[in-house]
């Protein structure tokens, strides 16, 4: 059982997004990059608007795994995040995720989740136990850097700018996670909970 449904996400994230929701496409073509390994960023589908505005940008944020996981939960967790974003760009929201660039050669991965913090409208955590280590810095020093760099990011902007960080950060418990995890410090952001097969 969800307690939002898929509409409320995207009308929290903007009036583009509201308008993108009446004309939503198939949410199938992150998945399918995934199962074909080539995880290269298509552009996001774009709805037919009268508006010259833009759609909304996010990133994902999420840890790629947890300390204690299999290598099939790692790949579930990761299929998951992957249709979630791909439900994200076909709702009409300019969703980015670390693993569309993963065939970047030239991409700094020590500034990539920072920036994307910066410039995106939203950061959308999805949520995990793994994750939660990563903000509250109890997880293995060796691993989980891009995911810690975002929660850094996004500490930054809670001290220079509460509001900002109030409109920008929002928390989705996925269908296999649960909100126990949510640090309390992080409880005061947006949450939803969504299932990506139910659009």
């Amino acid at each position: 059982p969800y307690s939002r449904a898929w509409r409320s996400i995207c009308m929290v994230l903007s009036e583009e997004a509201r308008r993108s929701v009446r004309a939503a496409h198939a949410a199938h073509a992150a998945a399918q990059k995934l199962g074909n390994r080539s995880m290269a960023r298509e552009p996001s589908p774009r709805v037919h608007q009268n508006s010259s505005s833009s759609p909304p940008t996010a990133l994902v944020s999420w840890a790629h795994r947890g300390e204690d996981w299999s290598g099939e939960q790692a790949a579930a967790w990761t299929q998951e995040v992957v249709e979630f974003t791909g439900a994200l760009r076909a709702n009409g929201v300019d969703a980015d995720l670390d693993l569309f660039h993963a065939d970047e050669a030239d991409i700094d991965w020590t500034r990539f989740g920072p920036r994307a913090v910066a410039d995106s409208q939203f950061v959308i955590v999805a949520i995990s136990e793994a994750w939660a280590q990563r903000w509250s810095g109890t997880n293995e020093p060796s691993k989980g850097a891009g995911a810690v760099a975002e929660a850094d990011a996004l500490k930054g902007l809670f001290q220079k700018d509460q509001a900002a960080w109030q409109r920008k950060a929002i928390v989705v418990v996925l269908p296999s996670q649960s909100e126990a995890v949510i640090p309390d410090d992080l409880m005061r952001a947006t949450r939803f909970w969504v299932d990506p097969d139910e659009p």
